[in-house]
């Protein structure tokens, strides 16, 4: 009896549980899929204030070999920095979330337009965001951290002239 009693307290105290928040809705997965496309056609336009507007006002931009950025002045000098890319390919691969907040993540490949410092390259890599929905029901990026497939001593050399 006592232990039926306890398995009947179990399931009160189960069933007055609140259910988990629900994942990200067909609406969220497609406003995060269209924030993908804003960077990808900023970035190759060089809209770098256009770019940076996809981002939270605090974000953080977390490179490799470098400093974590802070914000969109830190976030946009390096973007300014690296250049214009020539063509860049850019994949969401997975995204889920609940509430206010989502991931994604994906993988992106460039290819640099040739400056007096370095020549055209090819790279790619893969990234996770952090996203934090609007009010209006978009979604801006609040951190990126981002990868490159290289061997480490090309990723020394690439990030030694930005910092």
């Amino acid at each position: 009896m006592r232990t039926l009693s306890a398995f009947a307290a179990l399931l009160l105290f189960a069933a007055c549980q609140s259910a988990p928040p629900e994942g990200l809705t067909a609406a969220d997965q497609e406003a995060i899929y269209e924030l993908g496309q804003k960077y990808r056609a900023a970035a190759v336009a060089g809209d770098w204030a256009g770019w940076t507007d996809l981002w939270t006002p605090d974000a953080v931009y977390q490179v490799p070999q470098g400093p974590t950025l802070v914000g969109h002045e830190q976030i946009m000098a390096e973007a300014q920095a690296f250049g214009v890319p020539a063509e860049m390919d850019f994949a969401i691969d997975r995204s889920d979330g609940s509430g206010g907040w989502a991931w994604a993540r994906g993988t992106w490949n460039v290819v640099t337009a040739a400056t007096e410092d370095m020549p055209t390259m090819t790279m790619g890599g893969s990234y996770l965001w952090v996203l934090e929905k609007q009010g209006d029901g978009s979604w801006l990026i609040d951190t990126e951290c981002y990868n490159l497939d290289a061997p480490s001593f090309f990723v020394s050399r690439l990030t030694a002239h930005a910092y």
